[in-house]
């Protein structure tokens, strides 16, 4: 039987890339975004490769998106075998600087964005007790690195997470893993600053030169 791929983030990036191999390995991939506007790119990679995606909206900080997609995929493919979780933004600044809505709207996307989506694909994994859930974390979950403080604060959450659950999950039949990358040339450094919050990056003061030599 056909085994079916949810992947989320699929835009741009690791998630575009992730979403095209596993379709050239045979898997039926379901590959989201929140806008579908940003689909193109995708759709010519596909082409490209001689693949078919179907590819769906899924808003990882909605709730009732994620529930939604998750049933509309259970009710068209009638299972769903691997989720990777790639959806996610960076964020730059420092702790001082970072707002506390800021802070709260990159952990709602790097965390609890995961934590909904693996929620959601759960339950038919451990019925029918199989399943991998594929986390995509970051070397910024091991090691935290300045002027990250927010993201990384995201990620060791998300490694925590994974860590604690696997092995219950483990028992029931599903795989739970992280993924670790370093830098890697994509579009997802052009989103560690929103245009709206560049004033308050340590541009002057104390932290500029710290800043200046770690840009």
């Amino acid at each position: 039987m056909e085994q079916v791929a949810i992947i989320t983030g699929t835009s741009s990036g690791i998630g575009l890339a992730s979403a095209v191999v596993l379709a050239k390995a045979g898997f039926r991939v379901v590959a989201t975004m929140r806008n579908l506007g940003k689909a193109n790119a995708l759709r010519e990679r596909a082409a490209d490769a001689g693949v078919e995606l179907d590819i769906r909206q899924l808003d990882v900080v909605d709730q009732a998106s994620v529930d939604a997609c998750v049933s509309g995929v259970l009710r068209d493919h009638g299972r769903i075998d691997v989720l990777v979780n790639k959806a996610g933004a960076g964020y730059l600044g420092t702790f001082e600087h970072t707002p506390i809505a800021a802070a709260q709207r990159v952990m709602d996307l790097n965390y609890f964005g995961v934590w909904r989506v693996s929620q959601a694909v759960f339950p038919g994994m451990r019925e029918r007790g199989s399943g991998r859930i594929i986390t995509v974390s970051s070397l910024g979950g091991v090691i935290g690195t300045p002027f990250n403080d927010v993201y990384c604060a995201a990620k060791f959450a998300v490694e925590g997470l994974v860590e604690a659950a696997a092995p219950a999950a483990k028992v029931l039949g599903i795989h739970m893993s992280l993924v670790q990358p370093g830098p890697v040339a994509t579009e997802f450094a052009s989103t560690a600053v929103p245009p709206q919050e560049e004033s308050s990056l340590p541009t002057s003061g104390p932290y500029a030169e710290l800043f200046k030599t770690y840009r």
